[in-house]
């Protein structure tokens, strides 16, 4: 392999990674909201939406 595919593949796999960490952060926001949404409801607390 020469340096200049590594290079390519190394962007390409640090795009995948980044796109990965960003998503997985995004589904875990998510879920706590979620969850802090329903333990509101839970105490009757209205449903606050950003």
């Amino acid at each position: 392999m020469s340096y200049i595919n590594y290079e390519s593949n190394r962007g390409t796999v640090e795009t995948k990674a980044r796109s990965l960490m960003l998503n997985h952060q995004r589904t875990i926001k998510n879920r706590q909201q979620s969850l802090l949404s329903r333990s509101g409801a839970e105490v009757g607390l209205p449903n606050v939406t950003e």
